[in-house]
């Protein structure tokens, strides 16, 4: 996987579940394909996609929170390091996303589905 123009014509012939796969192979390979597995999520399922957007929502309000207590008031959980979120570090590969104007169609049938 050295040649960008080769890697890009055999990444393109992988589904979804042959990407996530091929990244765990190596630290390499993961640094390799993360970018395709995160570059379109309008395949991903409506549920995955709002779960993450509810995680990383939930995290920033937290870590908000955590920033609003006075110096001399910490507490156990303003002490606590929160991990990224997957969107939050893995959000600058996304160039595609279900349709802007569908989106709270799209999350409300996520979050309640029928």
């Amino acid at each position: 996987m050295d040649i960008p123009e080769l890697d890009e014509m055999i990444i393109r012939q992988l589904n979804l579940q042959d990407l996530s796969r091929c990244r765990r192979v190596s630290k390499k390979w993961n640094h390799i394909f993360i970018p395709y597995l995160w570059r379109d999520l309008t395949y991903s399922s409506k549920s995955a996609v709002a779960k993450m957007m509810l995680e990383d929502y939930l995290i920033e309000q937290q870590h908000h929170n955590s920033l609003m207590i006075p110096h001399g008031e910490q507490h156990a959980s303003s002490s606590m390091i929160l991990p990224p979120s997957p969107l939050a570090k893995y959000g600058h590969w996304i160039r595609m996303l279900p349709d802007v104007n569908d989106l709270p169609n799209y999350l409300e049938s996520a979050c309640y589905p029928t």
